[in-house]
């Protein structure tokens, strides 16, 4: 059950990215904590 490893990392990367690209939209280039981005994966992993 799962996915390849590699598979699992480039999304853990993609929703890293992700995640970080809407918190500067939202707040700003700089301003955002690490801990902010958190809340924003269950909806990027749900889709558009």
């Amino acid at each position: 059950m799962g996915v390849e490893p590699l598979k699992a990392t480039l999304w853990a990367v993609w929703l890293n990215g992700e995640a970080g690209r809407r918190c500067a939209e939202m707040i700003g280039p700089v301003g955002y904590l690490a801990r902010e981005l958190l809340g924003l994966v269950p909806s990027l992993m749900r889709g558009p």
